[in-house]
């Protein structure tokens, strides 16, 4: 889970390129502490600094980690079935390589997360997770110059919560925007020295 497939090797290059391209400029460069997410950022890297362009190593912030959703799927879906009003999980059991079984399965098991009406000890909450962003990203804003241009490599969830707070949306609406963002895709965000 925690790892670049092959193609994700591909993308992070690809988006290297581009960005070396460009050439777009950082003074810093951020990443969670995810081994992905990580990785994505040293390729990033390489193809800058093979390109003759200067980039930081990255500096790491577990703020910026994708939420765990292996345990929010086992919690939540050994809930479901105890309640015993959930039959996707049965379809789901007895066929697991359905992806459009499992998409809409795994909607409802985040659903029931942002709820917060099924909240248990030892699995980050919905709302800690989006403290735990906004935290990571006041940081930012008060530890970088307004006129800085930083990268970020993080994950689906975290993006949708940064635009999340940027733009105020919903938690459904946050959600349903992190089932649209992309591998090695681009999602820019202007801090003005207090808020995003």
């Amino acid at each position: 889970y925690d790892r670049l497939s092959e193609t994700g090797i591909r993308q992070s290059a690809v988006l290297g390129e581009h960005l070396a391209r460009l050439p777009v400029q950082f003074d810093a460069v951020y990443t969670g502490e995810m081994e992905r997410q990580i990785h994505t950022a040293g390729q990033v890297i390489r193809l800058y600094r093979k390109k003759g362009l200067k980039l930081s190593d990255p500096i790491t912030d577990a703020a910026f980690n994708e939420y765990d959703a292996h345990a929010v799927w086992e919690i939540q879906t050994e809930m479901m079935g105890k309640q015993g009003s959930e039959p996707l999980i049965a379809a789901f059991e007895s066929d697991r390589s359905n992806t459009k079984l499992f998409q809409k399965l795994f909607a409802k098991v985040i659903a029931r997360w942002i709820s917060g009406e099924f909240d248990t000890p030892g699995v980050e909450t919905w709302q800690s997770f989006k403290d735990r962003i906004a935290t990571g990203l006041a940081g930012l804003n008060q530890n970088r110059r307004p006129s800085d241009t930083i990268a970020l490599f993080s994950s689906g969830g975290v993006i949708s919560v940064a635009v999340q707070q940027a733009l105020d949306l919903s938690d459904t609406a946050a959600v349903e925007l992190s089932w649209q963002i992309k591998n090695a895709s681009v999602t820019r965000l202007t801090f003005n020295g207090t808020r995003i």
